[in-house]
């Protein structure tokens, strides 16, 4: 190696890890997460669900998928500046959106009254996705025999 390549990599080298700051790890706790998707109202009116496909005689009405996009409304914060000896910078207001909370038992409430629409008595094969941006159910309404 040349005598120049070798003290542009020493150069290069020092010159990256003096710009770098070193990463403060901070510790977690756990987080438990746990969803019920509870019936039991719905079972106890007559109203039959369930996640896994139905071993009964029924007719089948037709698959309902609901997606629902919740409102977004706007919350302000006040954004603290980072304090050190060379800074003079004052709190500033941001601007961020907030999502409405839909719960489990408002997403079984919808797919329960458009199954009932079409004279279903049941719905199988439930199927529900919760994301930052959507929630989703769907499944299949039946007219149980």
């Amino acid at each position: 190696m040349n005598k120049f390549a070798f003290y542009a990599v020493v150069v290069s080298t020092v010159f990256v890890s003096s710009c770098s700051t070193p990463r403060k790890l901070v510790p977690t706790q756990r987080v438990v997460d746990a969803t019920v998707l509870d019936f039991r109202r719905y079972n106890e009116a007559g109203f039959f669900i369930s996640s896994t496909p139905y071993v009964g005689l029924y007719d089948p009405l037709g698959q309902i998928e609901i997606t629902v996009l919740p409102a977004k409304s706007v919350k302000t914060v006040s954004v603290e500046p980072e304090k050190n000896r060379y800074s003079s910078a004052t709190a500033r207001t941001e601007y961020v959106y907030e999502n409405e909370e839909i719960t489990t038992d408002e997403l079984l409430d919808i797919i329960v009254g458009k199954a009932k629409e079409l004279g279903a008595n049941g719905i199988v094969s439930v199927r529900r996705v919760e994301r930052d941006s959507y929630y989703y159910i769907s499944g299949l309404a039946i007219l149980r025999k």
